[in-house]
Formats: structure tokens, sequence, C-alpha cells
């Protein structure tokens, strides 16, 4: 009734914003008033002392995070979040300023997609994920990260193209499949972020959840050798089995609300 009689959408799993964008609601699970630092630092704690052990045996241990959807375009989360989620950018500010103090080496990829209310859209309006550029330019960061690649991207979207998308939220929501067209970027920027593996990650043991698993490059993104793994699509006993001596790289990619 809500969904089709009045255009609203409220179930356990999502929650509507402004202009028809969709929000899934985990994510604003702790965004009460006043934020709790303490899981911020738990968090950043463990980060960074899994960081120094991993060091110690001479692997590199990187841990990327992408940021949720509400972070990104916050001019889009209308009365219903606010009235749900009153902290939800002020605890999003804590954990990053707790992270910055504690696990500096994390790869924040809201660096990347910082924008202005009225900046490009960098997430689906019915989706859970980044778009095709989001995806880009979070690509490029971690490329800087990991390979010393240097450099500001500028993506400016190509008109004569988009990306259409069969998005999530809809069918989490109501059940129902529904579509939505996207921009796209030019083809040179697309070659020079997924044109070739990124540096360094010979036998590289990739861990991530759906935000690389979106975009099919991100199998072969990091080289022939590496062993990317998606955790949505493996049982979490299995993982160690995935890991055949000491890799010289272990990248953790997980969102924010994770």
């Amino acid at each position: 009734v809500q969904a089709y009689v009045f255009g609203t959408i409220d179930t356990p799993a999502v929650i509507g914003g402004l202009d028809g964008w969709l929000f899934y609601r985990e994510q604003f699970r702790d965004s009460a008033c006043p934020p709790d630092p303490v899981p911020y630092v738990t968090a950043a704690n463990s980060v960074a002392t899994a960081q120094a052990l991993a060091e110690l045996v001479g692997v590199h241990l990187v841990w990327a995070m992408a940021p949720d959807k509400s972070v990104v375009h916050p001019e889009k989360l209308g009365p219903r979040v606010v009235a749900e989620a009153p902290c939800r950018l002020a605890t999003a500010t804590l954990f990053r300023e707790t992270l910055r103090r504690l696990a500096p080496q994390v790869v924040d990829h809201l660096e990347a997609l910082s924008r202005e209310p009225d900046g490009p859209q960098y997430y689906w309006a019915t989706d859970t994920h980044w778009n095709r550029v989001g995806y880009l330019r979070a690509m490029w960061q971690l490329r800087q990260a990991l390979d010393g690649t240097t450099g500001t991207l500028e993506i400016v979207a190509d008109e004569a193209a988009s990306e259409v998308r069969t998005t999530d939220l809809p069918r989490l929501a109501v059940g129902r499949n529904a579509t939505e067209a996207g921009p796209a970027a030019p083809t040179e920027v697309e070659k020079l972020v997924l044109g070739t593996p990124i540096g360094g990650t010979q036998g590289a043991v990739v861990v991530h959840d759906s935000f690389l698993g979106v975009y099919t490059e991100s199998a072969t993104l990091f080289g022939p050798e590496a062993v990317v793994v998606n955790v949505n699509r493996l049982d979490v006993e299995e993982l160690p089995s995935v890991i055949d001596g000491l890799p010289g790289l272990i990248l953790l990619s997980t969102a924010e609300r994770q």
C-alpha cells in the first residue's frame, strides 16, 4: 500500500529519501544521537593491529572502505531518514576522524567521492552501490595507493553514452525489478583506470564485498596471479584456503556500514 498507493518506501530493508532515491536501511543502524565513539575506536585499533602484524611477516595489508550512499549524497536523505537517523553524518565524521588518528593507512574512498550537494552523481538513486563514474574514481584512488600512480582524475561524463543497470533496492523493498540510467565515462578514462593491472600486486589476495563485485573488471584489475574473493559468495570458514603461503598484498575492500 505504501509503495503503490502513496509512493513511499519504508520497509525493514529499505527507506525512501528525496526525489525517488532509496537507501539501504542497515547504514543507519548506528546513527542515534549522540554518536558513540567506542565502536569506531575498536574498529580502528583492530585495523592498525592487523596491519602491523602483517608487516612483521612481510605482507602489505590494505583496508579500502567504500562510503555509504547516505554520506556521499546526504542531500537526498529527506525528512523520513533524518528523523530515523539524526546523527548519521555526525557518526560518519567521527568514524573518519578516529580512523585518521588511529589507522591512517586506511584507504577511504570518500576522499575520492566527496562532492558538493549539486555535484556529480556517484551512486545510483535506487541501488546500494556506486555508479560507473564513482567506481572509476575509487579505483583510481586505489591504484594511487597501491602502485604510486599520481595525478588527479577528472571525469566529464560522456553525454553521448550512459550505463543502464538493474538496481537492487526496489527488489529488496517490494520484490520488483527496476532499471536506472546513469553516467558513463569517456573511453580514454576507462583505459587509464582499468586498462592495465594495478602494479605490484603479483600474488595478491583481494577480499571484497559487493562494491568491488558490482563491476566485472575488478576480477582482473589486480593482475592474472591475484586471487579475488567475493565474501558474499564464499563461506567465511573457506577464506583461509584462498591464502597459499604469505601473499605480498592482502586487500580488504568493505562497505562503510560493515
